[in-house]
């Protein structure tokens, strides 16, 4: 039997002087699951919102239970004492491993390289928070969409969609190290028609290219993402205003009705929002799909 595909979900995490996006639960540095500290240093937010991961400590809390045992069951029968040190300090190491197992957690130490960036230029850390903020935006008027689409395929589609704003930031910091790297090269009394000169010139030229390229594809994800904000934001309060004027109808029913909006000019309304809320999702999985 296979098991259950895990949702695609982000979490971010942001900390004094850097800021993580990871692809599973991370314990932030100074405070167990990210809570924040009381200067609000430490923050996390996961996309979608109350995603959770199953715990993974099972095995490791009966080996944990073993430990104890084996633990009691030395002193009572007289083991040396180097023995029973070594069973209490090993079942004090499982337990602390079950615990973070339980929640599905690990130090950000631990994470693989393709499961987290790291963000520490504060231009790149205010990007990933613009781009965190639009999402939770959005994702927060996923169950409102639930009529125009399921609401667990636009929350993975929202999440894949931050992951890749989340790398092309990685990219583009990397092409930015690039050109910094290029542009301390001396070149004071070389000739210009050097070949390492040229070289130089040629691949400085190509590093921006490519980071006008990712600014304009980051660009073109940000304003996605602002009109799915806005589509769905118009969509909800839509939502709310029929609920409303629904329950005004029940209670005014016998009463009478001054003017009336035609069914006619409802309809068309309900579709044009309807059809923006698919349109930015759809431009959405576009641009996340074509970069897989």
């Amino acid at each position: 039997m296979s098991s259950k595909k895990r949702p695609f979900a982000l979490w971010v995490g942001r900390e004094e002087d850097r800021t993580i996006v990871a692809l599973r639960p991370m314990t932030l540095s100074g405070s167990k699951s990210g809570q924040s500290d009381e200067k609000g240093a430490l923050s996390r937010t996961v996309v979608p919102e109350g995603t959770t991961v199953k715990s993974g400590g099972g095995f490791t809390a009966f080996l944990t239970l073993l430990a104890v045992a084996g633990a009691l069951a030395s002193c009572i029968a007289g083991t040396p004492w180097a023995v029973r040190i070594g069973l209490v300090v090993l079942a004090f190491i499982l337990f602390a491993c079950s615990a973070n197992l339980a929640s599905g957690e690990v130090t950000v130490a631990r994470l693989q390289p393709d499961e987290h960036l790291i963000f520490d230029h504060p231009d790149d850390r205010q990007q990933v928070d613009r781009l965190t903020d639009f999402a939770k935006r959005i994702d927060h008027k996923a169950p409102a969409l639930q009529q125009v689409i399921p609401q667990a395929e636009a929350r993975e589609t929202l999440a894949r969609a931050l992951w890749q704003g989340t790398g092309l930031l990685a990219r583009q910091r990397d092409v930015r190290a690039v050109i910094d790297d290029l542009d301390e090269q001396d070149t004071n009394g070389l000739p210009s028609d050097s070949v390492a000169v040229r070289e130089l010139a040629a691949q400085r030229e190509r590093a921006l290219l490519a980071l006008d390229g990712l600014k304009a594809e980051l660009e073109e994800l940000e304003s996605v993402f602002a009109a799915v904000v806005e589509a769905s934001d118009e969509f909800a309060r839509e939502q709310e205003i029929r609920e409303a004027t629904r329950r005004a109808e029940d209670v005014l029913a016998g009463f009478a009705a001054p003017g009336r909006v035609s069914p006619e000019d409802e309809s068309d309304r309900l579709a044009n929002h309807t059809l923006a809320v698919v349109e930015g999702y759809r431009s959405l999985t576009h641009l996340y799909a074509d970069k897989a």
